[in-house]
């Protein structure tokens, strides 16, 4: 994406922003990256629409204890973070086991276990929060797409996790803030 005489483009190998400044790369620089031809445009949308439920929504709710997996899925995510290019996480994500769809629940119910995952653990984390928040959804089967972006022409970077137009938690409403550079799409047509 052209920001002035910048260029910016979020590599998903290396997971950081890239800003070069001059013409635009060369596609071999873009590949190096790990952003192949089919996730290059020139202008990406955010899906998100609402947020579904924030932090002083979520606090009046009362919380259940979350189950030990998610506990250990939050715990082994903010470490692969520093180990594992993004890409290798998306692509272990986007093989996540789908249950039937009996088991579905909301995106508000969603957001709430979210919410208490965040509470019992003590850490908000918005790279975790939309892996782990995927990971339920595409347990039950649900489409959902993670999205990052980035105040340019800064290098402050947000993610966060949509689905059916709604993020289920995110403790302040600010996606709108950040200009979306790629977006992982786990559709079901993609899945």
């Amino acid at each position: 994406m052209r920001v002035e005489h910048s260029f910016f483009f979020f590599s998903p190998r290396f997971a950081r922003l890239i800003r070069i400044d001059g013409p635009d790369p060369s596609t071999q620089l873009l590949e190096l990256a790990g952003l192949h031809s089919v996730s290059r445009r020139s202008e990406i949308f955010d899906p998100a629409l609402r947020v579904q439920l924030d932090f002083d929504q979520a606090i009046q709710f009362e919380l259940e204890k979350p189950c030990i997996y998610l506990r250990l899925l939050w715990k082994s995510l903010s470490i692969a973070r520093w180990l594992m290019p993004l890409s290798m996480i998306v692509a272990v994500l986007s093989r996540t086991p789908r249950c039937g769809g009996s088991t579905n629940s909301s995106l508000h119910d969603i957001g709430i276990r979210i919410h208490g995952l965040e509470l019992v653990l003590g850490k908000t984390n918005c790279f975790v929060r939309s892996l782990v928040t995927a990971f339920v959804l595409l347990r039950q089967n649900q489409p959902c797409c993670i999205v990052m972006g980035a105040i340019l022409p800064s290098d402050k970077l947000h993610m966060w996790c949509v689905s059916d137009g709604a993020i289920p938690y995110e403790p302040d409403s600010e996606h709108f803030l950040y200009k979306p550079l790629i977006v992982f799409d786990f559709s079901r047509d993609r899945i």
